[in-house]
């Protein structure tokens, strides 16, 4: 089950429930991949652009789905549609990147 405190969130995709993480790992895979910065992906991803909702939910998932390739996460963005990955890929990125009054409420120092 994803745990929104740690940044998931659940995913189904074809009768399998994918955990969606983007950690710093998950982070630095994505630009790895698509030779930009995370401002200019999520700016990517934010236009509709497939090619950064692939690499993001590549990065996504390799933690559960170690053996993922850019292939098989294309495949599972058709099987799913765009939009819906979309959606659930904006959410982990807002769990990943709190803006400072939510993350000041959560963690009060």
């Amino acid at each position: 089950m994803a745990n929104p405190h740690k940044g998931e969130v659940p995913l189904e995709i074809g009768g399998t429930l994918y955990t969606l993480r983007l950690d710093f790992n998950a982070l630095c895979s994505a630009e790895e991949f698509s030779s930009k910065r995370m401002p200019a992906l999520i700016e990517d991803l934010q236009s509709g652009s497939f090619a950064a909702i692939r690499i993001l939910l590549l990065a996504a998932i390799s933690h559960q789905v170690p053996d993922m390739t850019l292939a098989k996460a294309g495949d599972l963005v058709q099987e799913a549609g765009p939009p819906k990955v979309m959606d659930a890929l904006t959410k982990a990125l807002r769990l990943a990147f709190p803006d400072a009054d939510g993350a000041a409420a959560e963690n009060p120092s």
